[in-house]
């Protein structure tokens, strides 16, 4: 996962400082200047693996300095008559409790804003300051930022062919192959001569460039059109065109994964297109051969 957020920053341009692993593996923490935090989090949302993100404040675990970074966050987000919860979460050894820490440090919050009537409401607060307190650091936010697919980090090792024939759901298929964590090699099967149709085709994959990690990403274009031509001329029974064309397709591909240009897919173990899915459909595989 760590790999797969560095990579897409990268591609991105957007500079970090350095990153962690938190001690029990439950966080992943990436330091930015704080220009650059917006952009960050929209490549973030794009990760799969990712399932929350939160822009935090870092400091040490005395009590003095919590308070003193939430009360500057608290001056940032809450206003006049506002309700807010402090969510106080705590992992280690520590001389305090966290229900301690969470009335020290909102007692101040209300004594340092007491101009803004502002009442404490556990239940259904307007606002919500989080402080995670941690073997080494303390990490204090407002925002918990969902992400908009979550799934599994991409590995290199789940190698997945993808065969598109110009469908929505061949691209959707290999998507949310991606979000179960796969690496796909998508191969464009082109079969119409409507080049309206097939710029919107290589359009919707360009868009799913956003979520891929690496740089190395390509889409492997074969063109049918004079053999479905030869099949259609030679064919007595249309109902079987479809069917016969799914069978060229897979021969195709199992020719590509022995070409030594692209040794890379000998690694694949797995075919994969979107004939199960109900979207709409170019080929509609009507005939089960």
């Amino acid at each position: 996962l760590m790999n797969n957020i560095k990579n897409m920053l990268k591609r991105k341009g957007i500079p970090f400082n350095k990153y962690q692993l938190s001690k029990d593996s439950s966080r992943v923490f990436f330091f930015f200047n704080n220009k650059d935090i917006p952009n960050a989090i929209d490549v973030l949302k794009n990760s799969f693996g990712v399932h929350s993100l939160s822009p935090a404040i870092r400091t040490s675990n005395s009590l003095k300095n919590i308070t003193e970074r939430t009360i500057e966050l608290a001056k940032e987000i809450l206003e006049k008559d506002d309700s807010f919860a402090l969510r106080v979460r705590r992992s280690g050894k520590h001389d305090y409790t966290s229900m301690e820490a969470a009335k020290i440090v909102g007692k101040a919050v209300i004594d340092h804003l007491s101009n803004h009537n502002l009442k404490v409401n556990l239940t259904h607060p307007k606002k919500e300051i989080f402080i995670e307190i941690r073997q080494d650091f303390s990490y204090i936010f407002s925002q918990i930022i969902k992400s908009k697919w979550g799934g599994l980090p991409i590995e290199p090792v789940k190698k997945i062919l993808v065969m598109d024939v110009g469908r929505l759901n061949d691209l959707i298929a290999g998507f949310l192959l991606m979000r179960r964590g796969s690496e796909i090699y998508p191969v464009l099967f082109d079969i119409t001569e409507d080049k309206a149709l097939n710029n919107i085709w290589i359009s919707n994959w360009k868009e799913v460039t956003d979520y891929i990690p690496f740089n190395q990403f390509r889409l492997r274009k074969v063109n049918l059109h004079n053999i479905l031509k030869k099949l259609s001329s030679e064919l007595s029974d249309i109902q079987y065109f479809c069917g016969i064309c799914r069978l060229i397709r897979f021969d195709l591909l199992s020719r590509i994964l022995t070409v030594s240009n692209f040794s890379f897919y000998g690694k694949i173990r797995a075919i994969t297109d979107g004939a199960s899915l109900s979207c709409s459909s170019i080929c509609s595989d009507s005939i089960n051969l």
